[in-house]
């Protein structure tokens, strides 16, 4: 394998320079970039799929596990909706999600009044007992901004409004943190670029 690395080093960067010519515009390299990695992508994934029906699948049913047919027969049931029967894709989707909720309530008993808990405990008068009242009052105020049961008008409607803000600085939150992330991600890529094209290898 070590003997395809300078190729594939340099497979690496055209597709990269592919990519980031998109800067000035759509063009016929970074259409072609595009598609390469769309289906090297898609061609790993389906020989994914297609391993793990083999192994988890047809070797379980091979070794007479017959159950597992409820599981193919489920999964077949995910493509429905290309027959034009749409309503069968429902049986597979509520299965999973039922058994997922079964799971995580068993294995992990109390868990939402755990976590209210840790927000909300210690409610001291320090830094941290002032970020725990912050956090109590975010999550009674952001579930109120969901309560449609009463309108949002009133002590309730500013509870909502209030509620929505510290929604919006949440999500806020999280954008810069997954910007933070692709941003470390570019650099280290164009890191590796520059470093190959001086010849220092990647």
């Amino acid at each position: 394998m070590t003997q395809f690395l300078p190729y594939l080093q340099a497979i690496s960067a055209v597709l990269t320079i592919g990519t980031l010519s998109f800067l000035y515009g759509e063009n016929p390299y970074y259409r072609w970039a595009e598609y390469t990695v769309i289906g090297i992508a898609t061609g790993n994934w389906l020989m994914m799929a297609i391993n793990a029906i083999q192994n988890a699948a047809l070797g379980s049913l091979l070794a007479g596990e017959y159950h597992v047919i409820i599981a193919l027969i489920l999964g077949v049931l995910y493509f429905s909706r290309f027959w034009g029967m749409p309503w069968l894709y429902r049986y597979p989707i509520a299965t999973l999600t039922g058994i997922g909720l079964g799971l995580m309530i068993r294995g992990q008993p109390g868990v939402v009044i755990k976590n209210i808990v840790g927000v909300m405990w210690p409610m001291t008068a320090d830094v941290s007992g002032i970020g725990a009242v912050l956090g109590a009052l975010s999550l009674i105020l952001g579930l109120s901004y969901f309560t449609y049961t009463k309108e949002h008008k009133g002590f309730i409607g500013g509870m909502a409004k209030t509620g929505r803000y510290f929604i919006m600085a949440f999500i806020g939150q999280r954008f810069v943190g997954e910007v933070s992330v692709y941003i470390t991600v570019l650099i280290g890529r164009l890191s590796e670029l520059v470093n190959y094209l001086l010849g220092r290898g990647i």
